[in-house]
């Protein structure tokens, strides 16, 4: 089972100056490029401050809270992290569906504002450090805080069963991304005016993946790893930094394309989840199905999304949908493919 819900403490300034301390006199041992041995990665100065400032917060958490349960620590540091882009929110459609399914920094941790002031407010400091984060064996960008929103809602009960987390957990997630995308293609369409099929599968091809794409290739990095990541935290019992540190140093973003696939079945459950992701009326939703019992509150879920998303109301033909994600499928394929059969590293967009 993922984790829980935690109860909040109390603590002092003296908590925050004991933190700073320990900070300051801990070694970080994050490579560089003067300490990277032969196998690894060294991460970039930005990258460095971004990681080291993740585990100022751990150690600032850890001593406010006074615990060092791993649970409890990933928890409060990623809820932080998040809360300005993911954080509960009435006034943001998108911030209070995230917040329904993986809570805010009071409902995950109890922490609040409030009573926990100096806390807080020493988080904020160190979350102003996060900065950007840089894929060491590619040289390319990746949302950091999308990606450590994706690795909380990984560690988060969001469903009653494995399929319907599963399911919930992408629909936050990559086909989340990926709806959206479609929706850009049908904007593409509907602007285009007469346009072939040659057409709609040359615009996937173009714009998928790319820096100018609703679903970026910074997007789709912190989905893959994100998902990678969180299972690297609970299989081996890591707090965030460490298994950042582990994941990206080690070079294991090298293989993020076959990493995300091994978590389907096989091939043809990667193929069937990412259809009724995205078109829950398709017959794997219908009765009798593993979708069966939920792919109700899922599509309503997925309308409600919809009505964030595109919000001018336009309808994408279910034919330039196929379209969108069997271009999405062959790009997660053959992305996985160059991992696999090539020697030499391909810098994918």
């Amino acid at each position: 089972m993922k984790q829980g819900k935690l109860i909040g403490l109390s603590g002092g300034l003296i908590v925050i100056l004991l933190t700073i301390i320990i900070f300051n006199n801990r070694e970080i041992n994050i490579l560089d490029e003067k300490t990277a041995q032969a196998g690894q990665y060294a991460l970039d100065d930005e990258s460095r401050a971004t990681l080291k400032a993740i585990e100022a917060l751990e150690d600032l958490v850890g001593e406010y809270l006074k615990t060092d349960d791993r649970d409890t620590i990933n928890q409060c540091v990623m809820a932080f992290v998040r809360k300005d882009r993911y954080g509960y929110d009435l006034k943001s459609l998108s911030r209070f569906i995230w917040s329904r399914y993986t809570g805010s920094l009071n409902t995950e941790t109890g922490v609040n504002q409030r009573d926990d002031k100096v806390l807080y407010d020493e988080a904020e400091d160190l979350v102003s450090q996060v900065g950007s984060f840089v894929d060491p064996v590619m040289g390319q960008e990746i949302d950091f805080i999308h990606m450590i929103a994706v690795i909380d809602l990984e560690l988060t009960d969001t469903g009653d069963s494995q399929v319907e987390e599963d399911a919930y957990d992408a629909l936050f997630s990559w086909i989340g991304d990926l709806k959206t995308f479609v929706l850009d293609t049908g904007v593409y369409v509907d602007e285009s005016g007469n346009v072939t099929e040659s057409d709609i599968n040359e615009f996937v091809r173009e714009t998928l993946g790319s820096d100018f794409s609703s679903f970026s290739g910074s997007d789709m990095r912190a989905d893959f790893d994100g998902i990678l990541i969180a299972k690297t935290m609970k299989e081996n019992e890591l707090l965030l930094s460490q298994a950042l540190k582990t994941y990206y140093t080690e070079g294991q973003s090298r293989n993020r394309y076959t990493g995300f696939l091994s978590e389907f079945e096989s091939e043809d459950d990667f193929v069937e989840k990412v259809r009724f992701g995205v078109m829950v009326e398709l017959p794997v939703s219908e009765e009798g199905s593993k979708y069966d019992g939920f792919a109700e509150d899922y599509d309503g879920m997925t309308q409600l999304m919809d009505m964030f998303i595109n919000k001018a109301g336009l309808v994408v033909e279910p034919e330039t949908e196929e379209l969108v994600l069997d271009g999405f499928i062959q790009y997660i394929l053959g992305h996985a493919k160059s991992e696999t059969n090539s020697e030499e590293l391909i810098s994918l967009p």
